[in-house]
């Protein structure tokens, strides 16, 4: 993500790349802040419409209370009672200091992945600009040959 603020693309792109990886008529059961305005979003525009239909949208208990009625975990099937705010309540309460240890050490972790991939990436980076510079001096051997190869570089 780079922006601050409620992206529905996110959202939409996520469980178009999980339902990729699930089997074809697996119920979904999808927790999200606003599923109310995704789910009239996906209906309007056609969003996902290969699995809408195996969907089934929930909000946090927190939100207006005309989409409770509809979307209520309590109210939607296979949600239980679930108000999708435990893992909110576990972060807050564990402290300022765990938390910036636990970013900490993800971070590290994704980096310590990154180092491993860095020579791999390096190689590929070489091969391509060896291609490329061999496909320049073909170029400028073949405007050297025709003695146009001063006057085209002066211009």
């Amino acid at each position: 993500m780079t922006s601050a603020g409620e992206k529905q693309h996110y959202v939409l792109c996520l469980l178009d790349k999980l339902f990729q990886h699930i089997p074809l008529l697996m119920q979904l059961g999808v927790l999200y802040d606003i599923a109310c305005q995704l789910h009239r979003s996906c209906e309007k525009f056609k969003f996902l419409p290969h699995v809408l239909d195996y969907i089934v949208f929930g909000i946090s208990v927190g939100h207006q209370w005309p989409c409770q009625i509809t979307y209520h975990p309590c109210k939607c099937p296979g949600f239980g009672l679930s108000d999708d705010e435990s893992a909110e309540r576990f972060w807050s309460s564990t402290g300022y200091y765990n938390q910036i240890y636990t970013l900490d050490t993800q971070v590290k972790h994704l980096d310590y992945k990154s180092l491993l991939k860095l020579g791999n990436w390096l190689h590929r980076k070489w091969l391509t600009t060896a291609e490329r510079k061999k496909d320049a001096i073909v170029i400028l051997e073949s405007l050297y040959a025709e003695n146009i190869f001063s006057d085209f570089l002066r211009a």
